[in-house]
């Protein structure tokens, strides 16, 4: 107890540096809201988005869309938007009229999701490290590593690397980008430079008529590579297109096929097709084939032929992220990033964007977003996955459309969402695990835990005691090796369940052991202060993790059990009311509290009552000199009084600051009780200077009239009256930080 006083009293001493912000383990810091519709913070950022897109809508005349916000747990959206644009009926008298959540548009890239998810469920990733000429015959052919220059080292490019645009391949052959096959550039080819070609050197195919297979292979021969395979991502139609032959030498089926089987069927996309339907279900904003509408990829269907409604698409991203039809750990990892791009916040995946977001509040607190966006003719769409949260959104649009829209939309409702979200995850894990957890022998064993969540990520533990011991600064230094400054402790799930029988469950969250007031390193180079993933299960005491922490769950949620193996503890939860009264910051908040009220009292009993009695004694001057002199030497006490209080109340901010809690009533009060000294030095110590030298002895130097000694004791008592409140602030102040945590 010592060491950790002097520890202390030296961070109280250290100069003012820039602290480590909380540092969470990568992924989820709080278990995935599945309740998310009934959030407040959600309702809130739903009635923000309805007015927002009011706005919208008024201003888009030429285009159409369609989005939705959706959970894993709801099959409900969270908040739609849908709009047709008002002369969707003159431009088309075959499509619909009236845009709702079963009207199909094209998807163009997004495609290359439902490609990839389906070579996933019917092959699996095992065989991603396998060269892409084991199963596509025509590339061993082409196999050459005599130039590395002119030839594709086909036999170095892997079914993974095609997945997430890592070999350095062409992006097409003739199908889109060949400005000989490209309508409104074909003509024009000349005058913007190039060369004329002869026919021998013109593509014979492309976008109409598309290319055949043998006539693909034919052409992509004459292409240079990129890149050496590997080398950084370069985005590929052909990748995808290869992979579809891939996919159907492995299973002996079409790819048509397969996607009907394997993932229409069993979903029940009824509003999902790999060729253009009936224009009746469609969007089309105007001539069916100057829209694109009818413009099909022929062999090159798996990089972007898809059409689908927005309900359809967001039900697909739900099947993702529940793995409905495929296992949880192919899907996380098929759902992470696989390459970096230029753009620090955003890399590359298979074949997802995984774009990075910060989340407000911490500078370490990061989700990730994965992202799929096409774009073919006057169709556009994105699909955006948060597996942090287990939400998406899904948007898509046709017509004339401003650059980036598909984007735009995203970026409004992220904006709104991802915050509210955030808090919305806080507020359900706060119910479910905010408490006091006690042994229930108290008498045997000694050990408990206070958690609670505040506006940092993750569960905060606000006290912990095992055996009698402070946990809390016991297990920071065997993680970390050295005495902390300002212990922390935050819990965050690990995504480890175990169902138990009749609803009740397991749950398991990994603690992080900090030290709130190390320096900060965030503009280092190499260093950080921010690596918590190195030291998880660092600290192990009889083959259990200290930082194990595993909650058992009764169905309905009222009834919890913490387990520490390495404690060989399990607690039974009493959740009180104000779970905090029990911790020792708590009793020394109350005592600071308590304490300032006393001390508003006590003032208040000099100006109320004694001073009062004093002028009404009718004493000479010498009697209500010394009578004043009493009370004067009882109230001695109060600028000191005032300065414990007040150092007290500050040592309590530093700490609840450290700890990432609400420390702002503490600071204010302490100031509140600070004022007492300056006041009393600036306004009363002259009159209790002029009183102490009228006193017997001292006098004849200094002698007062009766009216001039009654003047002073009373101003003495109205300026008394002024330190009253003073305190009294600290008081209420104090009294609010402590009922707001």
């Amino acid at each position: 107890m010592l060491i950790k006083a002097l520890w202390i009293v030296v961070a109280c001493l250290l100069p003012a540096c820039r602290a480590a912000p909380t540092c969470p383990l990568e992924g989820p810091v709080f278990p995935k809201p599945v309740r998310i519709a009934e959030s407040e913070a959600i309702k809130a950022a739903v009635s923000n988005l309805t007015d927002t897109f009011k706005g919208i809508t008024d201003g888009a005349q030429n285009y159409s869309f369609a989005l939705e916000v959706f959970s894993a747990h709801d099959p409900d959206p969270i908040f739609s938007a849908l709009h047709t644009a008002p002369k969707l009926a003159e431009l088309n008298t075959t499509g619909v009229k009236t845009v709702d959540e079963n009207t199909v548009f094209r998807l163009g890239s997004l495609t290359k999701i439902y490609t990839i998810y389906l070579f996933l469920i019917a092959a699996g990733d095992t065989i991603w490290n396998e060269p892409i000429t084991k199963y596509v015959p025509e590339l061993q052919a082409l196999t050459n590593s005599s130039d590395p220059v002119v030839n594709t080292a086909w036999e170095r490019v892997t079914i993974g690397g095609l997945a997430t645009q890592m070999t350095g391949i062409p992006r097409d052959y003739a199908l889109l980008g060949e400005l000989t096959q490209t309508p409104g550039t074909r003509e024009y080819v000349l005058e913007y430079g190039f060369p004329p070609l002869s026919t021998q050197e013109l593509p014979p195919c492309g976008d109409f008529p598309t290319c055949n297979r043998e006539q693909f292979f034919h052409g992509i021969e004459q292409f240079y590579p990129s890149f050496s395979p590997f080398t950084t991502p370069a985005y590929s139609n052909v990748a995808f297109q290869l992979l579809g032959y891939a996919l159907e030498t492995i299973t002996g089926e079409t790819f048509e096929s397969l996607l009907e089987e394997r993932v229409l069927k069993p979903l029940g996309l009824n509003n999902t097709f790999l060729r253009a339907p009936e224009h009746a279900r469609g969007v089309i904003p105007g001539d069916p084939d100057l829209t694109g509408w009818s413009f099909d990829l022929g062999e090159a269907a798996g990089a972007g032929n898809i059409y689908t409604s927005v309900r359809d698409l967001s039900d697909i991203g739900r099947a993702i992220l529940n793995y409905e039809l495929l296992d949880p750990v192919t899907t996380r990892r098929w759902l992470k990033p696989f390459s970096f791009s230029t753009d620090p916040h955003a890399s590359v995946g298979a074949p997802w964007g995984a774009r990075r977001i910060n989340v407000p509040g911490n500078p370490y607190r990061w989700i990730t977003a994965f992202n799929k966006a096409g774009r073919i003719s006057d169709y556009s769409s994105v699909l955006a996955i948060i597996p942090d949260y287990d939400i998406g959104i899904s948007v898509l649009l046709a017509g004339e459309l401003p650059a980036n829209a598909n984007f735009n939309l995203l970026d409004i409702v992220g904006e709104v969402l991802i915050p509210a979200v955030e808090e919305a995850a806080r507020a359900e894990a706060g119910a479910l695990y905010n408490g006091h957890y006690a042994f229930a022998n108290t008498t045997q064993l000694n050990s408990s835990m206070t958690i609670k969540t505040d506006d940092q990520p993750g569960l905060s533990v606000t006290q912990w005691i095992s055996n009698g011991t402070d946990f809390t600064w016991a297990s920071t230094i065997l993680q970390n090796g050295y005495f902390p400054l300002a212990p922390r402790i935050r819990l965050y799930p690990t995504g480890l369940e175990a169902q138990g029988p009749d609803g009740a469950k397991r749950v398991v969250f990994k603690a992080v052991f900090e030290d709130a007031d190390a320096p900060s390193k965030a503009t280092a180079m190499f260093s950080t202060d921010c690596a918590t993933w190195i030291n998880v299960a660092s600290v192990i005491y009889g083959s259990a993790a200290m930082d194990e922490l595993i909650f058992d769950v009764d169905a309905e949620g009222k009834h919890i059990t913490p387990l520490s193996r390495s404690l060989d503890i399990t607690s039974h939860a009493a959740k009180l009311a104000m779970p905090f009264l029990s911790t020792p910051m708590t009793l020394s908040a109350t005592g600071s509290i308590v304490g300032s009220a006393w001390l508003s009292g006590g003032i208040g009993a000099l100006s109320f009552c004694a001073i009062p009695a004093i002028l009404q004694s009718g004493a000479s001057t010498d009697g209500l000199v010394r009578a004043w002199h009493t009370q004067f030497t009882r109230a001695l006490y109060i600028p000191s009084a005032a300065v414990l209080t007040a150092l007290n109340y500050f040592y309590l901010a530093y700490r609840h600051r450290s700890e990432g809690r609400e420390w702002r009533g503490y600071a204010s009060g302490g100031v509140a009780n600070l004022l007492v000294v300056p006041f009393t030095l600036i306004f009363i110590a002259g009159i209790n200077n002029k009183l102490i030298a009228s006193l017997p002895g001292i006098r004849a130097k200094h002698l007062l009239s009766l009216d001039h000694a009654t003047q002073l004791v009373a101003r003495w008592g109205n300026l008394n009256l002024f330190r009253i409140f003073m305190p009294l602030a600290g008081a209420t102040l104090g009294l609010w930080n402590l009922l707001v945590e």
